[in-house]
C-alpha cells in the first residue's frame, strides 16, 4: 500500500505541474482547440485542419474568424480545467499522503 500511495502522490504531481504551466500560460497550450498564441499561429492551426478539397478562406476571413473566435471564452475553458486539475490532483495526493501515514503506522505497531 506504501507504494500505491507514493506512485499515486507523484503522478498527482506531475498533473499538479502541467496544470499549473497550463493555468501560468494558457494561450500556449493546445490540447483543447486551435492556438491563439498569434494569428499566424491560428491561422496554421485552421489551415490544417481543413480538407484538400475544402473551402480555404483568405487572410482577411482568417484575421476575422480570429477575432471574433472568442479568445476570452478560451482563455477562461483553459484556466477552467487547469484548475480542476489542480484541485483533484491535490486531493488524490492528500488521500495518498493519509494512507502512507495510517500504512506506515500500522507497520510501525506490528513490528
Amino acid at each position: 500500500m506504501c507504494l500505491v500511495a507514493t506512485l499515486a502522490c507523484l503522478l498527482s504531481l506531475t498533473s499538479i505541474v502541467s496544470s499549473v504551466m497550463d493555468a501560468r500560460n494558457p494561450l500556449k497550450q493546445r490540447r483543447y482547440g486551435p492556438s491563439f498564441a498569434s494569428f499566424e499561429n491560428y491561422k496554421v492551426d485552421i489551415l490544417v485542419d481543413k480538407d484538400a478539397s475544402a473551402y480555404v478562406p483568405d487572410d482577411d476571413a482568417i484575421q476575422a474568424m480570429f477575432e471574433a473566435a472568442a479568445k476570452e471564452e478560451q482563455l477562461a475553458i483553459v484556466r477552467y480545467r487547469a484548475r480542476r486539475s489542480i484541485v483533484t490532483s491535490l486531493m488524490v495526493m492528500g488521500i495518498s499522503i493519509a494512507l502512507f501515514g495510517v500504512h506506515f503506522r500500522w507497520a510501525r505497531h506490528r513490528c
